[in-house]
């Protein structure tokens, strides 16, 4: 068996075969494979649907009074015209979508603890301990309303 110095990768004879099971690196593996663990968050099959603005609209605000992604309250929708129990599709995690008033506050929070690296730096605490103090009072009630919206 040779060897190619530059990619170290072993070379046989054209007569014989790797063994089974046996491939080039980076390669498919050969010879019997053992399925992956099935995801029951990935449902089978997908439909797209076409919609007007409105509806859309309509669709994504009803989905949020409900809790739930608008192709979770799609799926309910569907299985409960149907007959259907389908306890697979009905499932959805909570909307993790921050309102953009929410962002905005974030974003300057943000910007807030970055101005404090400065007067951290030159010793004074005060300052650092007044800007952080700030930042918690907006932080608390923002994070429990997130929390409240999700459960």
């Amino acid at each position: 068996m040779s060897v190619k110095p530059a990619m170290a990768v072993g070379h046989g004879s054209a007569a014989t075969p790797p063994p089974p099971g046996v491939g080039l690196p980076g390669a498919t593996p050969r010879g019997p494979q053992v399925p992956a663990a099935i995801d029951r968050r990935k449902l089978a099959s997908k439909v797209d649907v076409r919609l007007t603005g409105p509806l859309r609209g309509a669709l994504t605000e009803a989905a949020k009074q409900a809790g739930v992604t608008d192709g979770a309250y799609v799926r309910r929708l569907v299985a409960d015209a149907l007959g259907l129990d389908a306890e697979a599709d009905r499932g959805s995690g909570p909307r993790q979508r921050i309102p953009d008033a929410d962002l905005m506050i974030l974003s300057g929070l943000v910007r807030e603890v970055g101005g404090l690296y400065a007067p951290a730096r030159s010793g004074k605490a005060d300052e650092v301990i007044a800007g952080l103090d700030r930042v918690r009072a907006a932080l608390v009630p923002m994070v429990v309303g997130l929390n409240a919206r999700s459960a």
